[in-house]
């Protein structure tokens, strides 16, 4: 497969939002993805690396990182890389 056909991420920036928001935003953006997309979630609620790790399991979806970024303002920003497996 070429690069070309790799599709880019669907990012959700859900920087300054506390838990549940950033996981409500993941839901909503969820309805109607196929297998294979690929969603970043950005985040810098401390409380979301456990809370999308725990929606990610129990929903069936594939966590592929979560991997912290320099922060703009708040501290560290955390981007979450999930996609659907159905």
């Amino acid at each position: 497969m070429s690069l070309s056909a790799v599709a880019s991420p669907l990012v959700i920036d859900a920087r300054g939002l506390v838990c549940p928001l950033p996981i409500l935003r993941l839901q909503k953006a969820l309805q109607g993805l196929t297998a294979g997309v690929v969603i970043e979630l950005l985040t810098d609620d401390p409380a979301a690396v456990a809370t999308v790790r725990d929606f990610c399991a129990e929903r069936g979806l594939a966590l592929l990182a979560q991997q912290e970024q320099p922060g703009r303002n708040k501290g560290e920003t955390v981007c979450h890389r999930i996609s659907p497996l159905w």
